[in-house]
């Protein structure tokens, strides 16, 4: 119901029925490096691997979602289900990236700008376990990779009680779990996949069990 205004150059406000909506908006200017491109050792564009935004960074750990070779992706995703798919539209780009490159990228951006919060994408894997084991080795690895600790968010699947743990033990502070569809009705047909290996009962479950781990403030949903 609302609609975006700009009021002047780089100012933004919402509106609701024609009434300004009491929320601040502002612009986040990319911020553009002088001097060459940074790469890490294995010759991989830090770019690629991390994308910073003034003191926030954003993680692609794994571009794979295993329910699309049964037709069972979420309706309204257009994620590439695998490398194939990507080179079909022109996008040269890896299905799971280095964990050690990624530090290594992650290392090489901190050193120049204090990246304090961030938020990774976790795939959408039929086998939880291997999701979680790939992830909590990432977090762990990033955690302990620089002087201070970074603020650490990902949104993933719904897991159990005891891999949510595991992910918040290995260096996970937020987490935003999947349930983009909220209407029991719609949510079998909507999200088919999820809804064979995960179910919405277990998702809200999942929710309650995330605030007692991560604590109020730290569990979202992913819409």
């Amino acid at each position: 119901p609302y609609e975006l205004k700009e009021l002047a150059p780089r100012q933004f406000a919402l509106f609701e029925g024609g009434e300004k909506v009491d929320v601040d908006l502002y612009y986040a200017p990319r911020r553009q490096r002088t001097g060459p491109e940074l790469v890490t050792s294995k010759g991989t564009p830090v770019g690629d691997l991390v994308e910073l935004r003034g003191r926030c960074y954003r993680i692609v750990a794994v571009r794979f979602c295993e329910y699309f070779k049964d037709g069972d992706e979420c309706k309204f995703c257009n994620f590439n289900a695998t490398q194939d798919d990507a080179r079909s539209i022109g996008l040269g780009r890896t299905t799971t990236i280095s964990v050690e490159d990624t530090v290594e990228a992650f290392v090489m951006h901190a050193s120049e700008d204090r990246a304090v919060e961030g938020y990774m994408e976790m795939g959408a894997f039929e086998n939880r376990e291997n999701e979680v084991r790939i992830h909590a080795n990432l977090f762990e690895k990033l955690s302990s990779a620089t002087r201070y600790k970074p603020h650490l968010g990902a949104s993933a699947q719904p897991e159990s009680r005891k891999d949510m743990q595991r992910l918040k033990d290995a260096g996970l502070d937020s987490v935003f779990l999947h349930l983009e569809v909220w209407d029991p009705d719609l949510y079998a047909e909507t999200v088919p996949g999820k809804a064979q290996f995960i179910g919405r009962d277990r998702c809200l479950e999942a929710l309650e069990e995330a605030v007692d781990i991560f604590g109020r403030g730290h569990v979202g949903t992913v819409f």
